[in-house]
């Protein structure tokens, strides 16, 4: 189930990096200036996430601001997918429900949040 949650969650994070990336062609034009604004896009978010927030990154984020910046970056692509298809964009916002509190058991061997 470990291997799951985590294919799971590497898989919605290449859905929500293409999804914000798209948005450069909406806001930009789907011209040349609109795939070089996506490719920035892509590049930032991918860099970003490569430094602070892979399992391996070397200056990861606390939890509280990486769980955070991931909702942030998932609402984005959820707007973005919605800008096509609001019923992809359910599907990508259940499967974000479903994948993510598996994901972050097994990262912490909790059930859930650590209580106060």
């Amino acid at each position: 189930m470990k291997y799951l949650a985590g294919l799971g969650a590497f898989v919605l994070e290449l859905v929500a990096w293409g999804a914000v990336a798209s948005l450069g062609l909406v806001f930009a034009g789907t011209g040349v200036i609109g795939w070089l604004v996506s490719v920035v896009i892509l590049i930032a978010v991918v860099g970003f996430w490569g430094v602070f927030m892979a399992p391996k990154a070397a200056h990861r984020l606390p939890m509280v601001p990486y769980y955070v910046v991931k909702a942030i970056i998932y609402l984005v692509a959820a707007y973005a997918i919605f800008r096509a298809s609001p019923v992809w964009a359910l599907v990508f916002v259940v499967a974000v429900v479903i994948t993510e509190p598996l994901f972050y058991r097994h990262n912490t061997g909790q059930e859930g949040p650590p209580r106060r």
